[in-house]
């Protein structure tokens, strides 16, 4: 989204641009940044429809504070991959590191 935020900066300061100092020559329909008008156009309405998309995705509105997500995929494991890690030395070992041992003392 950060870079529909870029993109909308960029053509409002073109804009901006535009309507103070006009689009040089009279023949000449190039804007500001050197694209044709109609180039332009297009460009805004694929930012517009790009923007429509993540409304109803339920994207926050530019401005809004945005919240990092993490996600994870995993590959499925099988039951036999399951079984051999639940068995596996490795694992058992570390279960009996996990486990809290109480020291005896011995009765004389």
């Amino acid at each position: 989204l950060a870079h529909l935020d870029a993109a909308d900066d960029k053509r409002k300061q073109e804009d901006a641009g535009a309507a103070a100092g006009g689009r040089g020559l009279a023949g000449d329909r190039r804007d500001a940044a050197g694209g044709t008008d109609e180039e332009t156009d297009t460009k805004k309405e694929r930012e517009d429809a790009q923007r429509g998309e993540l409304a109803s995705l339920g994207a926050p509105e530019p401005g809004h504070s945005l919240v990092p997500l993490q996600v994870q995929v995993k590959r499925r494991e099988t039951e036999r991959q399951t079984e051999m890690r639940l068995h596996s030395h490795a694992y058992l070992k570390q279960q009996e590191e996990d486990e809290r041992w109480s020291r005896l003392i011995p009765v004389k």
